[in-house]
């Protein structure tokens, strides 16, 4: 897929999640890109790290074009990385939704109806911690993006990575513009981008005045 194609999924996909939320309630279409929307992250996952989120994710579009309009930006508390924390907001959320599948008793649109219900919730708690906060505090606990980032921890290099180069003079600014505000130039040792929150979306590539970082595909 080339790079335009991408950048304009980056810019204007969260037009998909508004589209799901307004008639996903009663479209079983689009309950259909609701259930997509949620396992896309950790299929993609297996080879491709968290490349879903920086340049597919629908709520990925929103908080980088949308929320961060309004977002306080305060920067990405680091408590919202730990494991706990992602633990707690992983078994929390898959609980309700769990309960909810079961309440529906096999009913193909109640179960429909429990994922759009699931995307109304979270987009709420996203919209809330990105007005507060940071317009991509949610990312950092995504239930799908936990997993996703897991996969990518387990499996290790992925397919397409970023690698850093001594070119780098550690100015920081790759770090502010990184979705997941991930620490870049500590990586300049390794040469490797093995971050595993790392999604891909290579805004860190575009905003280096040193060249000093790559996109290379194994």
């Amino acid at each position: 897929m080339s790079e335009s194609i991408i950048e304009l999924i980056q810019k204007y996909s969260w037009l998909v999640l508004v589209i799901i939320l307004l008639f996903g309630w009663f479209l079983p279409i689009l309950m259909f890109m609701a259930f997509i929307c949620m396992i896309a992250p950790v299929a993609f996952s297996f080879k491709y790290g968290r490349a879903w989120c920086g340049n597919f994710c629908p709520r990925g579009s929103f908080n980088n074009n949308v929320l961060k309009i309004i977002s306080a930006n305060k920067g990405i508390p680091t408590i919202l990385r730990h494991p706990i924390i992602r633990l707690f907001t992983f078994i929390g959320l898959m609980t309700l939704f769990t309960y909810s599948i079961l309440n529906t008793n096999g009913s193909l649109l109640g179960i429909g109806i429990v994922f759009i219900k699931m995307m109304a919730i979270t987009t709420l708690i996203e919209i809330s911690m990105g007005v507060l906060i940071h317009h991509n505090s949610w990312c950092s606990i995504c239930p799908m993006g936990t997993v996703a980032g897991a996969v990518a921890r387990i499996k290790g290099e992925t397919e397409g990575v970023i690698t850093i180069s001594e070119k780098c003079t550690n100015c920081q600014t790759c770090v502010s513009i990184c979705p997941m505000q991930i620490n870049i130039p500590h990586y300049q040792k390794s040469g490797l981008i093995s971050a595993s929150d790392c999604m891909k979306c290579r805004k860190c590539i575009s905003c280096c005045k040193q060249d000093a970082l790559q996109w290379e595909m194994n």
